[in-house]
């Protein structure tokens, strides 16, 4: 049994560090998205960015789904299947933030 006092969270500490994800491409992927809203049955471009980093991914996509909609299949074998929605459109609202990834886009609804 280990010691409450000994080096396991500093071990703990190493192996996060050493197995931490680069997140920056989905950073990346958040920032271009948040800067290019496109409204309710126009989002052509934010449909061909999705399918263009589920390409990357090595998914099957399958495009043009109920409009804009984009379907990514990841084949690993037999068991059980996960299946993750997201919503690709958004709001015509003026953003104030100043943040350096605000939208670019003024739109009417």
């Amino acid at each position: 049994m280990a010691n409450i006092n000994d080096n396991s969270s500093t071990d703990l500490t190493s192996v996060i560090r050493q197995y931490q994800p680069n997140l920056t491409v989905y950073e990346d992927f958040y920032r271009d998205v948040h800067q290019h809203p496109e409204l309710s049955g126009m989002e052509s471009r934010t449909a061909a960015v999705v399918a263009s980093h589920l390409e990357a991914l090595d998914f099957t996509v399958h495009l043009n789904i109920g409009g804009h909609g984009v379907v990514g299949l990841l084949e690993n074998g037999p068991g059980k299947i996960l299946l993750i929605r997201a919503e690709l459109d958004a709001l015509p609202t003026l953003e104030q933030t100043g943040l350096p990834y605000a939208s670019k886009k003024e739109m009417v609804d």
